[in-house]
């Protein structure tokens, strides 16, 4: 009984998540004759189901468009209880987003309609400090340090962040990042970045950064990227160490994410790996200098979470990073 009860467990899950979540499978009691042990099983699939609609009880919350494309949901596609299952999981890790009822399943004929309805959890951030120091010539200079986060930007997921730093009155940070998943309901996620670094008055460094996500599934994603960064000597000795170069670099990222929760992981793993390939080149030829440096880095980064005792929890983290450098030196 017990190994017919296993067996008609997995074949009801292989079922479940091949478009039969009706299939039956039964067996006949075994009769014994002699040395022979005769047994039969009847399997019955019942009706192939796919995916026809999905029904978005909290519009006000998110777009129906792009929650679809955030639960890689398309028409047509044959059901999959795991796949509804993780539904939950894959909203938690956008975290601006989670579940507010269980998802409903209704079926009719051979489709089937998800119905779910979702709350917000909050996650846009604003803080800083603005204030003004005073300077030798009896005058004031502007100073401050201010950060803003924003998600979920008209309902599609859209991020936005902006951390500007005037430490002093030569020194200057700026950061931004514009991030603009599934554009024309597309796997294709944009990200676009702007770093100014101004050092008093040794060099101002500008970094422009684009790169794109292609989320292969809801655990996984695949992100290539481009980036030019310039830095100019500011300084009136044009004979230090700084020299003006640009570097343009290319870079390719996997990522995997399979942890309980997005911002509060207790278990499950998290996976990324990169490499980056870019060239160097100094502005000005002088003799004895590196004219040309290209640079690969390379970087592997794990975490794992688990439960130790009730609700203590414990991560094992492991990076490794690596650089290669091949020179042209101009003489």
């Amino acid at each position: 009984r017990k190994e017919s009860s296993a067996a008609s467990d997995v074949y009801k899950r292989q079922a479940n998540n091949h478009g039969y979540p009706f299939a039956h499978l039964s067996f006949e009691p075994l009769k014994i004759e002699e040395n022979v042990i005769e047994g039969k099983w009847h399997y019955q699939s019942h009706t192939l189901f796919t995916f026809d609609t999905l029904i978005l009880k909290t519009p006000q919350f998110i777009n129906h468009g792009y929650l679809q494309s955030v639960l890689a949901l398309k028409k047509g596609e044959i059901y999959r209880k795991k796949k509804i299952d993780q539904i939950a999981q894959t909203l938690q890790k956008l975290g601006f987003i989670e579940l507010s009822e269980q998802v409903e399943i209704k079926f009719q004929k051979n489709i089937f309609k998800l119905i779910i309805s979702v709350k917000n959890r909050k996650q846009n951030d604003l803080n800083g400090l603005i204030g003004f120091l005073p300077k030798e010539d009896n005058q004031v200079q502007f100073t401050g340090d201010v950060k803003l986060h924003l998600v979920n930007l008209f309902k599609i997921g859209i991020q936005t962040d902006i951390l500007w730093r005037k430490p002093d009155q030569f020194s200057q940070q700026l950061d931004l990042n514009y991030q603009h998943p599934f554009i024309l309901k597309t796997i294709l996620s944009p990200n676009l970045q702007f770093n100014l670094q101004k050092q008093d008055t040794t060099f101002l460094t500008i970094a422009r950064k684009v790169n794109f996500d292609f989320f292969i599934s809801p655990e996984s994603k695949v992100n290539l990227g481009l980036i030019y960064k310039t830095s100019q000597n500011i300084q009136t000795n044009k004979d230090s160490l700084f020299q003006d170069f640009s570097n343009l670099s290319y870079s390719l990222l996997y990522q995997y994410n399979k942890v309980d929760n997005y911002l509060f992981p207790k278990k499950g793993w998290f996976l990324e790996t990169s490499l980056s390939v870019g060239e160097k080149k100094l502005a000005q030829k002088k003799e004895g200098i590196l004219e040309k440096t290209w640079q690969s880095e390379w970087s592997i980064s794990t975490n794992y979470y688990l439960k130790l005792y009730k609700k203590w929890h414990v991560l094992l983290h492991q990076n490794y990073r690596g650089i290669e450098n091949l020179s042209l030196i101009h003489i």
